[in-house]
């Protein structure tokens, strides 16, 4: 009967790390896919920055060589 008693503890012990692995691995996943959204979007308002500089800096030209 204890060893009944001890296998369904260390079974439960195991499954019980199993869990708690899959939910770290899952919450990691979900946090890398929350950081990959915040930085493709800081990276597009960089890059619409960058754009509106070079269009300035073309107009700036283009008033230079009037």
């Amino acid at each position: 009967m204890l060893d009944l008693v001890l296998t369904v503890v260390v079974a439960g012990v195991l499954v019980g790390s199993v869990v708690s692995v899959i939910g770290m691995v899952v919450t990691l996943v979900r946090c890398d896919r929350q950081v990959s959204a915040s930085e493709r979007a800081m990276l597009s308002a960089r890059q619409d920055k960058l754009t509106e500089l070079a269009r300035a800096r073309a107009r700036l030209l283009q008033s230079h060589e009037d």
